[in-house]
């Protein structure tokens, strides 16, 4: 009985250690945002670091360290870049939990803020799927009640992501069952296109999706090497929106949709900073004039200035882009929709050093 019960234990630590070590060479294979948060995880703080900067993908699109530098008149070396992609207010606040204690020169903490991030949306829930996959368990996620209302809203929830502490392959499932499946997926590590429902074969092969990602992967981990910033989804040359490009009308509304937690944790992660004497600037970027004028036809602009009006963030705190310049209404900046390409973040840097 001693032998069989020291043999399964063995067999047991085998695979969690195995699991542990490979986990790394096996995020090479996953989509873009699974990457880049298993980026952000593996970044240590320094004691010398005296900025922070937060924020989702379109920040990552639309300003570097380098930019943030000439702001603040400070050396690259000495700022702290943990942007991610489906960034969402908890994450922030996270993140600043995590490295709060490590940052004893902190100062000043920049990010940005979009309908995207203070309404129900698919991202909501894809920022919660990252975190799952590529976030490690923090003690914060659980003693801070709205973070634990967040990640944790059931003890299943706790339990699932305890699993994927200790088999970290299970984080890994969403984007293996991508690759593996059969027919499209409507999951959001489905990279084939726009998602489909229906039970038409895919058009790409396993193997080709391996080596797309894997191709990605490598040119993600040479790209950060040297940079901060990046045009979101460009892996060789820059693209750009044409005026042919065609932006489905009312689907802004996707944005409609208020979330009060998001509102009551920037009210909370604006209060810590406030009581740790950290400064802090909120960036409100510009989307493609297609989704600036789409946002104005539904009335989300209007939604989107009240809620962040109550939120404590002063014109001191605000620097709203899509007010301040009408630079932005050629779409020929924007990658997409959504980001900024190389020339927009170019322009973009022009008006925020000259500030």
């Amino acid at each position: 009985m001693k032998f069989y019960f020291k043999y399964y234990f063995i067999t047991f630590l085998f695979i969690i250690l195995t699991m542990h070590f490979s986990y790394g060479w096996l995020v090479k294979f996953t989509e873009t945002s699974s990457h880049l948060w298993f980026f952000s995880d593996q970044k240590k703080s320094r004691s010398d670091y005296e900025i922070l900067v937060l924020g989702d993908s379109q920040i990552l699109s639309g300003i570097s360290a380098k930019t943030i530098a000439e702001i603040e008149h400070i050396a690259v070396e000495k700022i702290l870049y943990l942007v991610r992609p489906s960034e969402q207010p908890e994450g922030m606040l996270d993140l600043y939990l995590s490295h709060r204690e490590h940052l004893p020169h902190l100062r000043k903490v920049y990010f940005n803020l979009s309908p995207i991030s203070i309404s129900q949306n698919n991202v909501t829930e894809a920022h919660k799927q990252l975190y799952y996959g590529f976030r490690s368990l923090k003690w914060h996620h659980i003693s801070n009640q709205s973070l634990r209302k967040v990640y944790f809203p059931s003890v299943y929830d706790f339990l699932w992501k305890s699993i994927i502490e200790i088999f970290p392959y299970f984080g890994l499932n969403q984007n293996y069952s991508t690759i593996f499946s059969i027919v499209p997926s409507d999951s959001i590590f489905y990279e084939g296109g726009e998602h489909q429902t229906n039970h038409q074969m895919r058009d790409f092969s396993t193997f080709d999706l391996l080596l797309s990602r894997s191709k990605e992967s490598e040119f993600l981990i040479s790209h950060f090497q040297t940079h901060t910033e990046w045009s979101w989804k460009v892996y060789t040359l820059e693209k750009a929106l044409t005026k042919d490009e065609k932006f489905p009308k009312g689907s802004s509304l996707a944005f409609a949709k208020q979330r009060k937690l998001s509102i009551q944790i920037l009210n909370e992660w604006i209060s810590i900073l406030k009581e740790d004497g950290v400064d802090f600037t909120c960036f409100v970027l510009p989307f493609s004039p297609y989704l600036e004028n789409d946002m104005e036809y539904t009335g989300i602009k209007k939604i989107f200035e009240m809620e962040i009006g109550g939120i404590g963030l002063q014109n001191e705190n605000l620097l709203n882009m899509v007010k301040s310049s009408e630079q932005f209404k050629n779409p020929e900046y924007f990658v997409d929709f959504t980001h900024l390409n190389q020339n927009g973040r170019d322009v973009l840097h022009s008006i925020l050093v000259q500030k």
